[in-house]
């Protein structure tokens, strides 16, 4: 769009009229308009806007001149703003100019102000005729909105109280009636807050239940209860609804309670006392899952034969199985019995595992000089007890080997640094306890005299060494005794020679430790 500039260089001009004749509210309005720094020529559109301000405001009145010819840049137009009321206040004219058909119109500045000659249409207005005749009355117009309610009047009088009505049977107790219908005998709805039946007794024992309910027909319901419960709220036997609650749930305040929820979950508070119950699992589900501070679960038998928790396996599976990743998976303590005792013609048993270190897979204590703690018997002439691992015994106690070593001195063919060839050390970690030399050290002073220093003290255990034909070792020794080559109290001292010629050799031989 090309730019436009323009400016006034002459305002409205004044109309010339005779008094006699009345005067319009028309004026002519000249300017000039450069376009691009030159007198515009061509067709242009002007709008006028009516303003009462130099600056800002809102057109009291516009008007639009389109398709106006303007050459060497001069404006001429006529203007009548006729719903302008010339009343002697300042008016100023905007003009605003396009090229004709160009989109947007460019507003020239500054605003020019009406000159006086239009204001004699307001100098008119000081000699008016006579006023004339009124004229007929219009019509009514249409009724106005109500106005607000006034205040109630004062209550009258109550009414006379109506006669009272029959007298219903009473009830009397005890009370015995029987029906024969499809629907129920007793039907009772409550649609408050409340509760639709309530029973109370005063009665010790079965006698003095508050409710009893007894069905005759085999298969029948003696108590139904329906409740439906979308918040999750209880019944107290059965419950149909999809959304929560319990089918059961009894409790007294002796601290006994018992639930049984929608799912077939059942969960107690107190004790629960059976006789001859038996609870099995389908699936591979648990039968029974329970935990708690001190005892998951608790089992006590009081005969003389019977067991507190009993676990019978069929097939390949365990009967009791006890899991512990920190402690022990199963433990028995018993006084007078075996703490744990396993029974099974297909597998083991009595199994346990753990992850945990330094604790035992199946622990076993007894406190009685004469009892055991871990005990295995095998009654049909088979192992009373195995393992597929080493064997730890504490260095005070006897019956199993401590130490084990096969020793060949460099003079008997070693190799040095390398002269205990297999051991086992029963002080040492089991992953440690067979790799050579075990924790022990091998010295050869002189021919013919080895000591092994185990680690851990071996003066006061019973030693076995065995030579190999006939070289033979024929004595060992300890720290303190005579022609004794050991020097602490974790050494032994072997001398060694040929039985047959009787000279001091040095000797390949086993040793044992107890």
């Amino acid at each position: 769009m090309r730019a436009l500039k323009g400016f006034i260089v002459a305002c409205a001009l004044a109309a010339s009229v005779a008094s006699a004749d009345p005067l319009g509210s028309g004026f002519t309005y000249q300017g000039r308009l450069d376009d691009g720094g030159q007198p515009a020529n061509g067709s242009y559109d002007f709008r006028f806007g009516l303003f009462t301000s130099a600056t800002g405001g809102t057109a009291v009145d516009t008007i639009e001149i389109d398709a106006t010819s303007v050459s060497e840049g001069l404006i001429d137009a006529s203007l009548d703003f006729t719903g302008v009321p010339y009343d002697g206040q300042a008016l100023w004219i905007e003009v605003s100019a396009r090229a004709s058909g160009a989109s947007d119109f460019t507003t020239l500045t500054p605003r020019e102000p009406i000159s006086a000659a239009p204001y004699a249409l307001y100098a008119l207005s000081g000699n008016p005729g006579p006023q004339g005749p009124a004229g007929p009355a219009g019509p009514q117009g249409a009724d106005g909105p109500a106005g607000p309610t006034g205040p109630a009047g004062a209550t009258g009088p109550a009414g006379p109280t109506g006669p009272a009505g029959p007298a219903g049977p009473p009830m009397s107790l005890p009370y015995n009636g029987s029906t024969s219908s499809s629907t129920a005998a007793v039907h009772v709805v409550n649609s408050g807050a409340g509760i639709g039946i309530q029973v109370q007794s005063s009665g010790p024992s079965f006698n003095g239940a508050a409710l009893q309910a007894a069905n005759t027909i085999d298969g029948g319901l003696a108590i139904y209860a329906y409740g439906i419960s979308p918040s999750g709220t209880t019944a107290l036997i059965t419950n149909d609804s999809q959304t929560g609650g319990d089918i059961v749930q009894l409790w007294n305040q002796g601290g006994i309670r018992f639930h049984v929820d929608t799912g077939g979950n059942v969960s107690t508070v107190g004790a629960i006392n059976a006789t001859g119950a038996t609870i099995s699992a389908p699936g591979t589900g648990p039968a029974i899952t329970a935990s708690g501070s001190l005892f998951g679960i608790k089992g006590s038998a009081t005969g003389n034969s019977g067991g507190g928790i009993v676990g019978v396996g069929a097939g390949t599976s365990f009967g009791v199985v006890g899991n512990s990743a920190n402690a022990d998976g199963v433990r028995g303590l018993s006084t007078t019995g075996n703490a744990v005792h396993g029974l099974s013609t297909g597998l083991n048993g009595v199994q346990g595992e753990t992850t945990a270190s330094g604790a035992s897979g199946v622990y076993g204590q007894n406190s009685s000089v004469g009892g055991y703690g871990v005990y295995g018997r095998n009654t049909a002439g088979g192992y009373g007890m195995g393992t597929d691992g080493n064997a730890f015994q504490s260095r005070s106690m006897g019956g199993w080997a401590k130490a084990m070593a096969v020793v060949i001195p460099v003079g008997a063919g070693g190799t040095g640094g390398h002269t205990i060839v297999r051991c086992y050390n029963s002080q040492l970690p089991a992953n440690q306890a067979t790799t050579p030399p075990c924790g022990f050290t091998e010295g050869e002073p002189v021919t013919g005299e080895v000591t092994i220093d185990f680690g851990f003290e071996v003066d006061d255990r019973f030693v076995v060494a065995t030579g190999s034909g006939n070289q033979t070792v024929i004595a060992e020794c300890y720290v303190g005794e005579f022609f004794c080559p050991a020097t602490t109290a974790n050494q032994i001292g072997f001398l060694t020679r040929n039985v047959e010629t009787e000279n001091w050799v040095d000797v390949k031989f086993t040793l044992i430790v107890f």
